[in-house]
């Protein structure tokens, strides 16, 4: 579970999907589907603008936390994507 700095939260799953959440209505915003295979990681950038996805199908995937839309996907790992980090300059 990751959580922004604006009160949401996102969760993954082992049923191939990511739960964006409010933290202050304590409801479920959006259920992101994409991933084909366990989502092992899931991050919000630091602005909180945007969600980091990892699983096991050996993907990467970049989240619109407000639509819910993945816009891009990182594709090329030969083996499950376990993390996702962020390195500040």
């Amino acid at each position: 579970m990751s959580v922004s700095p604006n009160g949401m939260a996102v969760s993954s799953s082992s049923d191939d999907s990511l739960i964006l959440w409010s933290t202050e209505e304590e409801s479920i915003k959006q259920n992101l589907t994409g991933h084909v295979g366990e989502v092992y990681k899931c991050r919000f950038f630091p602005s909180g603008l945007v969600v980091f996805s990892a699983g096991s199908d050996m993907r990467l995937k970049i989240w619109c936390a407000k639509t819910g839309q993945c816009p891009v996907t990182l594709v090329g790992h030969t083996m499950a994507v376990t993390d996702v980090a962020f390195v500040d300059r």
